[in-house]
């Protein structure tokens, strides 16, 4: 899911001055650190060093391991590199120029694996009969589950149907997501339970899905 995008000192300078020279709004990750919205303030060098300085929402203490993740919405992908040892005021900070640059998956719909504890309810369209299951994975396109869905078969629509969607470090909120209609798409039976993949009959402009999407693709690659 993550690759190298650039090792190139120059290359690396001239993509953050373009996040500075844009306003590009960057997303903060660390250990029990809520996700926090960055700027750059500026690139410059002080003798042979090259740093990067920040502007970081008023009050908040770093420390650990941290990481920035980036959209370029002209390619259409994620960006983001690892800080290294910091120097910070109540609204700055200041790092190194990160000595790499990677890039997260490109698909049309990034699938993410669910945390332990994700679920779903959905019925099938026109019965009452209620039905449970684990997630395994989620995107904006579809969904794979698992459970004691027998009676369930490739072409079944479900409608509606709930995701729960948790995440690794429990102090996040659970994101509860409704989708109108699905269609399933695969069945395959272990004993006696069944794991289905459903694609949703439309492309989920749910700004819940896609920001729970987001969170757990850099949940993911923190610490890959």
């Amino acid at each position: 899911m993550k690759t190298i995008w650039s090792e190139d000192t120059a290359e690396i300078m001239a993509e953050l001055q373009r996040n500075n020279d844009e306003r590009i709004s960057m997303t903060l990750l660390g250990p029990a650190l809520p996700p926090s919205f960055i700027t750059i303030r500026s690139v410059g060098q002080n003798g042979e060093q090259v740093f990067v300085e920040f502007e970081k929402p008023e009050g908040i203490q770093l420390e650990g391991d941290l990481f920035v993740f980036y959209i370029r919405e002209d390619l259409s992908l994620m960006r983001g590199f690892k800080l290294g040892a910091l120097r910070q005021t109540n609204r700055f900070f200041r790092v190194a120029l990160p000595p790499h640059i990677f890039e997260v998956q490109r698909r049309k719909f990034p699938r993410v694996y669910a945390a332990g504890g994700s679920t779903m309810n959905c019925a099938p369209k026109a019965s009452r009969r209620i039905l449970h299951g684990q997630v395994i994975d989620v995107s904006l396109g579809g969904a794979k589950v698992f459970g004691n869905l027998l009676g369930v078969e490739q072409g079944t629509v479900l409608s509606p149907l709930t995701l729960t969607l948790c995440f690794d470090e429990r102090q996040r909120e659970d994101v509860v997501v409704t989708i109108a209609e699905a269609v399933v798409v695969r069945e395959i039976r272990v004993k006696e339970k069944v794991e289905l993949s459903f694609r949703f009959q439309t492309e989920s402009a749910d700004d819940l899905l896609r920001k729970y999407i987001e969170l757990r693709i850099l949940e993911l690659e923190m610490y890959d």
